[in-house]
């Protein structure tokens, strides 16, 4: 298993635990180091979705998104739009 699986699991406990602000805290760190880190985005809308925090969801998606077609010249992952429109992931085409 490779850290960054690891990180997102323990994202995922601590926010099962109720500690929110430890997964947060933990998913902006990894995004720190990988800012074109789609799954540590894509866990950390979920946890502000889940969070009823949909302008921070918001505010993050549109920062993402603009750095990675800015950066990379490509179009970050339809589950991250999802996420913000409120479907979940599974339920896009």
């Amino acid at each position: 298993m490779c850290l960054p699986t690891i990180k997102y699991k323990l994202a995922d406990i601590y926010e099962a635990d109720g500690a929110g602000e430890k997964a947060e805290k933990l998913l902006l760190k990894v995004l720190t180091g990988d800012p074109y880190n789609e799954a540590a985005c894509l866990q950390l809308l979920k946890l502000y979705v889940a969070n009823n925090q949909r302008a921070r969801a918001a505010k993050l998606y549109s920062a993402f998104s603009e750095r990675f077609t800015k950066d990379l010249d490509i179009v970050p992952d339809k589950r991250l739009f999802a996420i913000i429109r409120g479907k979940a992931p599974h339920q896009i085409d």
